[in-house]
């Protein structure tokens, strides 16, 4: 992953640890859904290998919608989330800048309470309308944040997703000197606490969490000590708070996104294989099996992007970096495609109205999907576009 990380302060100690940068997606994690949650399987009855791939030839470009320029956030970079708010207004915050409303209907925006070079991580919207930001909390009537607290462990990159209770899981990322974390906590928001729960199966960083929708949860890929992109994937048990082995993905990759999909499968696609070289490849994990199935390739390799499950169960890649050149540059990409579950292939639809990567998205309650910040080819940038699927 070669991201902007002068905006977070972190580009010197990531660097040495593995050459990346800022997590999968930047997109907010909402607690709307809530299924029942079920007990992990054995490990050894989720360890199967890959299955045969599908033709990985993406289909004829059709547009399928259109994106428009929607206005413009004070903050800007790499390193941001969005997060829907009931109201319907995004609240941005990260990157360079201070923290920012967004309303989609009138592209007006506003400052509010919060800042700038947050941790890099998502931010995780609680079942009561706050959102935790690393270590602190921001309250949407308020415009305020107030500390939680320290976290048991110090950590940059992390991974993190509401469970059904809704307790926050947090778990890998990087700490001082370049070290990988497989430790995880969990964050109550009725004390208000951090607690220690079960240690994952290997460290991780730059990997892709999920929440499934029997509650446990899926986490796969990423770098070890060392900078090793790994394939290896686990689950946690919120019942247990213990972590299982299941089966690994066909590719070793980091920085990729991970999307539950309608199904109740995931699909995780593109990252990098070496934190330089990007990835078109895409895999579909199948909770019941513990399986990944091989699905047909992005038409352009990416890592860096967003992914947003559509409201008709696609899912929408926007942007991200593709191959590097002879120098081992790789500018952003305005290019953007659609994963279609039922044949397990790709069709490129219009491209953004601005190249980005590193920038974060949210589904807006119209079905429309935002997309905010990242940087661009000249650097960091403020810009808002929304993706409209086509009504005729």
């Amino acid at each position: 992953m070669r991201r902007l990380l002068a905006t977070i302060g972190l580009a010197a100690m990531l660097t040495s640890a593995c050459g990346a940068a800022i997590g999968p997606t930047g997109a907010a994690l909402s607690p709307s859904e809530s299924p029942s949650p079920t007990t992990t399987g054995s490990a050894s009855s989720l360890a199967p290998t890959s299955e045969p791939t599908v033709d990985p030839t993406p289909s004829n470009p059709i547009p399928d919608g259109f994106w428009a320029a929607a206005g413009r956030m004070l903050a800007a970079g790499p390193g941001q989330s969005a997060t829907l708010l009931p109201n319907g207004e995004v609240f941005v915050n990260g990157g360079t800048g201070p923290s920012g409303l967004f309303d989609p209907l009138t592209g007006a925006s506003m400052i509010t309470g919060g800042s700038g070079n947050s941790p890099a991580g998502p931010a995780i919207q609680l079942k009561d309308g706050r959102v935790l930001i690393g270590d602190q909390l921001w309250d949407p009537r308020s415009a305020g944040l107030t500390s939680t607290g320290p976290t048991i462990d110090s950590r940059q990159n992390f991974l993190a997703t509401i469970l059904t209770d809704g307790r926050v899981l947090v778990a890998g990322g990087f700490g001082s000197e370049g070290v990988v974390y497989g430790t995880a906590e969990l964050f109550d928001p009725k004390p208000g606490s951090w607690a220690a729960t079960g240690t994952m199966t290997t460290t991780r960083g730059l990997g892709a969490m999920v929440r499934l929708a029997d509650g446990r949860v899926l986490v796969a890929g990423g770098v070890r000590l060392g900078s090793i992109p790994q394939a290896s994937a686990e689950l946690y048990d919120p019942g247990a708070g213990t972590w299982a082995a299941t089966g690994s993905m066909a590719v070793a990759r980091q920085d990729e996104t991970a999307t539950l999909l309608v199904d109740g499968r995931v699909l995780v696609v593109g990252g990098s294989s070496d934190g330089t070289l990007a990835l078109a490849s895409g895999e579909v994990y199948d909770p019941a099996t513990g399986r990944w199935t091989t699905v047909g390739e992005m038409s352009t390799p990416r890592d860096g992007h967003t992914a947003t499950r559509l409201p008709d169960g696609r899912v929408l890649v926007a942007g991200g970096q593709g191959k590097p050149d002879a120098l081992g540059n790789a500018a952003p990409l305005s290019s953007s495609e659609i994963f279609d579950p039922m044949t397990g292939t790709w069709t490129t639809t219009v491209p953004m109205t601005t190249a980005r990567a590193g920038h974060a998205a949210a589904l807006l309650q119209d079905g429309r999907v935002l997309v905010v910040g990242g940087f661009g080819p000249e650097g960091p940038l403020n810009s808002v576009e929304i993706y409209s699927l086509s009504t005729t």
